[in-house]
């Protein structure tokens, strides 16, 4: 089998180096480069035998549907990045020194746009619509954001072996917001809170109500105690 060497200047031309060139250039075919070789096509056509008509119009055609269907993308593109303008995604982000690829959650706060290129941004940064590897609904963001205040704010008790019968009243508000922050959510949104947290939190209200204060809405003078069958009732 032969093999055909490109000589330019004298000098053999590398031939991967060539061949991965031009695979970059076709991979890369846009409007502009199909009308360049559609114009050069016709500048260097045999005037002994010039390019047939239908030819010529069926190429102009196939050039009207590229630039046609670039656009369609371009348009696509742009609405579906606009659409998550305001909702919450997760992107592949990698650095471009080491090559390490993390994952960045956040709210998207607007579409930048440069010639074909359309780009979403995350905290001022942007990327791009193909680094996009999760999209979370409204709720989903809501359910989350609420869980993870409310185990914070389990994470500010103090020890339950601390609390005694001249303190307990000082975390009467800290567990009743806990306890009325919970009845007040979804049964979707109870599915994010910490199982640990919940059980805990009912340890906590068992806990005050053997010193006489009691949460509104859990416990009572005549019932000063829930258990973990009760709370799993009211879910």
């Amino acid at each position: 089998m032969s093999v055909a060497a490109i000589v330019k200047d004298g000098q053999v031309v590398n031939q991967t180096n060539t061949e991965e060139s031009t695979k970059k250039s076709n991979d890369s075919l846009d409007k502009q480069a199909f009308l360049q070789l559609l114009v050069a096509q016709l500048q260097y056509q045999d005037p002994l035998s010039p390019m047939d008509n239908t030819e010529y119009v069926s190429q102009l055609a196939t050039f009207s549907e590229l630039e046609q269907m670039q656009n369609m993308a371009k348009t696509t593109e742009l609405s579906r990045a606009t659409a998550l303008v305001g909702s919450t995604v997760t992107v592949n982000s990698t650095n471009e020194t080491t090559g390490a690829t993390t994952e960045i959650t956040g709210e998207v706060e607007y579409v930048y746009q440069s010639g074909s290129t359309v780009k979403i941004s995350i905290d001022g940064n942007l990327y791009s619509l193909d680094d996009i590897v999760k999209t979370y609904s409204n709720n989903y963001t809501e359910a989350k954001n609420l869980a993870d205040t409310w185990n914070s704010l389990y994470e500010l008790l103090p020890k339950l072996g601390d609390i005694t019968a001249d303190n307990a009243s000082g975390y009467q508000n800290s567990v009743q917001a806990l306890w009325t922050s919970y009845t007040s959510m979804t049964e979707y949104q109870r599915n994010f809170l910490s199982e640990t947290n919940l059980k805990g939190m009912v340890k906590y209200i068992n806990e005050l109500g053997k010193y006489g204060v009691y949460i509104d809405g859990a416990t009572s003078a005549d019932n000063p105690s829930i258990d973990i069958e009760g709370l799993e009732d009211t879910v």
